[in-house]
């Protein structure tokens, strides 16, 4: 269950990384699944850096990685978002 714990925690980590996490966030609800390599590349950004986000985004519970490849928005994150 997503907490307001967790929203402080993504705000906080918004500020600090800038407009990528908010990025990541509407590709990820727009397209479903994307490879983190072509994340990198839709968001102009450097691998590391979306990779870097991700696994914050992952930590919070809001995204998650198949096969280390593919990213995608959890149930919680979808339920965020669409509010």
């Amino acid at each position: 269950e997503f907490n307001l714990h967790k929203i402080k925690l993504l705000v906080q980590l918004s500020n600090s990384m800038g407009d990528v996490v908010r990025d990541i966030l509407e590709v990820l609800s727009q397209k479903g699944e994307v490879k983190i390599a072509e994340l990198a590349t839709l968001l102009k950004s450097s691998e590391e850096s979306v990779r870097s986000a991700l696994n914050t985004l992952e930590n919070l519970g809001l995204v998650e990685k198949s096969n280390n490849l593919l990213v995608r928005l959890t149930d919680d994150a979808r339920r965020l978002l669409s509010k």
